[in-house]
């Protein structure tokens, strides 16, 4: 991530249009066997509303491209996310994020899967909060990868043990995970090295009662000593899924975006309902159960898919020890 200062918004803005290009020239043509390609382009409009205070906006342009490329026995797999989001009020600066999300080489070496490069690693099994998380984020709110070389070895179809070296902070840490399957639950567990002689263990889990879906983690951090959980459980109801869940998690908005570095003890629910094939409506309700600037949320946001393009309106409500705050978003996205 990068921040810009405001004379230089057209160089935020011409990288962005870069990227664009780059995504229509680079994308493979539909007879190219080797090689497979999924794009969008996505427009966003924030307006921030606080008592006593003016209206802040705020526009974020982003680009998602993947593409995988066979490469003899290996192949290259590239996930990329640059975007820009521009303060209209003028009063913050121009953040800007060149987004790579993806980009190594996979490869076979006999009974191991060897990947070297830059990758997504998703340690949660919570549906909506983030008890730990090794994933960077830049100025957009996206879960970036983190370098590092990583082997996959799954001695049957229900076990895999991944062994990982990764990049914190220059140093390079290791990481190890186990997963076993079981006929109705599926669960794993990992132990991690962090900078500052820090080390995490966690477990999590998920699996089917009845027609529910229960799941849950926990996770155990040395230097300083700290404990971080979550556990949920969801169901459906016609044309529709509700989700119940409780933990001690970073403090979040919907696609994950950390509104800032504490741990809090929360309870959330949602409940997504389907409208019509296009058109769904989401509802949350977060709670946070100790004492904190953020006291609470509450969440609607409403969707509809019209051809290849993603309409959203989200309405966000914030109340805490200050005054409540608005922020309603506006934005579509176009895949090709």
């Amino acid at each position: 991530m990068m921040t810009v200062r405001r004379g230089h918004r057209l160089a935020a803005l011409i990288s962005v249009c870069a990227a664009g290009i780059a995504l229509a020239v680079l994308r493979p043509p539909a007879s190219a066997a080797a090689a497979s390609a999924v794009s969008s382009v996505e427009f966003t409009t924030f307006a921030v509303l606080q008592s006593g205070a003016p209206a802040s906006w705020f526009v974020r342009g982003a680009i998602h491209m993947e593409r995988q490329v066979a490469l003899g026995s290996a192949s290259l797999h590239l996930t990329l996310d640059p975007g820009v989001v521009l303060d209209l009020t003028g009063a913050g600066a121009t953040q800007w994020s060149s987004g790579v999300t993806e980009a190594y080489i996979q490869r076979p070496v006999g009974p191991v899967d060897l990947r070297v490069g830059v990758e997504r690693l998703p340690l949660e099994t919570a549906r909506l909060m983030v008890p730990f998380s090794v994933e960077p984020g830049d100025a957009l709110g996206t879960r970036l990868g983190r370098a590092g070389v990583r082997a996959a070895w799954t001695p049957d179809a229900a076990t895999r043990v991944r062994a990982a070296l990764l990049e914190h902070s220059g140093a390079v840490l290791p990481a190890l995970s186990l997963r076993r399957q079981f006929s109705s639950w599926e669960l794993e567990a990992h132990a991690l090295l962090l900078p500052g002689d820090r080390t995490a263990v966690g477990a999590g889990g998920s699996g089917l009662l009845g027609s529910l879906v229960l799941y849950g983690e926990a996770w155990a951090l040395t230097a300083p000593a700290d404990t971080r959980y979550a556990v949920g459980i969801s169901g459906s109801i016609r044309n529709g899924l509700w989700t119940l869940e409780t933990g001690r998690a970073a403090a979040t908005v919907p696609g994950d975006v950390v509104l800032d570095d504490s741990i809090r003890r929360q309870a959330v629910g949602q409940i997504v309902y389907r409208l019509s094939e296009e058109l769904t409506v989401t509802g949350t309700v977060r709670a946070f159960l100790d004492d904190g600037p953020e006291r609470g949320q509450a969440i609607v946001q409403v969707s509809q898919a019209i051809g290849d393009t993603q309409y959203a309106i989200s309405l966000i409500f914030l109340v805490g020890t200050g005054p409540p705050r608005g922020i309603i978003t506006a934005g579509a996205s176009v895949s090709f």
